[in-house]
């Protein structure tokens, strides 16, 4: 990737990260609440890793390897979504490393994943906050909501480390 490309990609993040607070007061409730601690079952978030990281080294398309662990979890909707979610932020962290020991912009990848993060727990609360008449499917779209954008930045993670050349 062009480092113009990645220069455009921060910027956008920052922009959105810097105009969604103002969109969510009615979410703060849903922020504080706090669905990134993830409710999940330890060994089943685990074997989620390996499972998405399998679809990921076969699948010509690292989006069909979202929601990948979902046919086969045997435990509540919301757990389960959870329980990929985990999977993804773990591929998340490990491909932001991986691109951060690669790159001399690492001030720019920080500040870009501390906008991120302010974004999409924004945005998730939002989708919380939709659905607040009936707190059971809240949770589950929350949930949903985190696994997709967790996936998301994990998979332009992981294509920005693969495409940069390491420092020498």
């Amino acid at each position: 990737m062009k480092a113009d490309n990645l220069i455009a990609w921060v910027l956008a993040s920052l922009v959105i990260a810097a105009t969604v607070p103002e969109l969510l007061s009615e979410a703060k409730a849903y922020i504080e609440y706090s669905p990134w601690a993830y409710e999940y079952d330890a060994k089943l978030s685990e074997d989620n890793v390996a499972t998405v990281d399998k679809c990921l080294s076969t699948s010509q398309s690292p989006y069909a390897c979202v929601e990948s662990t979902l046919p086969n979890c045997k435990t509540t909707p919301e757990q389960c979504l959870y329980a990929e979610a985990y999977a993804w932020d773990r591929i998340g962290k490990r491909s932001y490393e991986e691109l951060a020991g690669a790159i001399k912009a690492v001030a720019a990848l920080e500040n870009s994943q501390s906008a991120w993060k302010v974004f999409a727990r924004s945005a998730c609360a939002f989708v919380g906050a939709l659905d607040s008449n009936q707190p059971f499917q809240g949770r589950t779209d929350m949930a949903e909501c985190i696994l997709k954008i967790l996936a998301d930045r994990a998979i332009g993670l992981r294509q920005y480390a693969r495409q940069v050349k390491p420092l020498q």
